[in-house]
């Protein structure tokens, strides 16, 4: 899976090859991203660290996707100091048993083909599972709110700094910790504690 490919960087030919289309928002041009996956590929739960509203175009291919609105961060095994849910977790199949209040989420499912575009809001979660190879292409509309922006920093800035500090330092025993608060910190928001 090639993911995040920053075309400007690595293809700046390419970009001619594409416009950026009149939705009512401005996009951040420096930042067309490809997304390539094979068959079977998935991207693990998650929200964007810049917290983008996102364009999607899939320009070929099958993808499944699975979105949940911000309200339902408290319901999906959220991983501390990090912008994912728990890795563990097979959100393509998920093991209610084992992760209850995944049950209790709220969200919605499609799938993407040849010629479908998705528009993904800031701050929502989303899991994508590539059912055939697929290419796509991200367009982003970065945050304007004070707020959004000073959590946008606070992520760039400190919280993925420390995170890759804490690894270093506590390597595996790090990740587990973070994991025991996810599923803590979950149940106790979804009435399971």
């Amino acid at each position: 899976r090639m993911f995040f490919f920053n075309l400007l960087q690595n293809c700046p030919g390419l970009v001619e090859d594409f416009q950026y289309p009149d939705l009512g928002v401005k996009f951040f041009k420096k930042l067309p991203v490809l997304f390539v996956g094979g068959e079977g590929a998935k991207v693990v739960m998650h929200y964007d660290m810049d917290l983008a509203n996102n364009f999607h175009f899939n320009f070929a291919g099958s993808k499944r996707v699975i979105l949940y609105p911000p309200d339902q961060t408290g319901l999906l095994y959220k991983v501390p100091y990090s912008i994912v849910s728990m890795e563990i977790i097979d959100m393509d199949d998920p093991d209610f048993n084992r992760y209850p209040a995944l049950a209790k989420a709220k969200g919605f499912e499609t799938r993407l083909n040849h010629g479908d575009a998705l528009y993904i809001p800031s701050h929502w979660w989303h899991f994508i599972k590539y059912e055939t190879p697929s290419l796509s292409l991200t367009l982003r509309s970065l945050p304007k709110s004070p707020k959004k922006i000073a959590e946008v920093l606070n992520n760039l800035l400190f919280v993925r700094n420390y995170d890759n500090l804490m690894r270093k330092l506590k390597g595996q025993k790090w990740i587990d910790h973070k994991n025991r608060l996810a599923i803590r910190r979950t149940h106790k928001n979804a009435g399971l504690d």
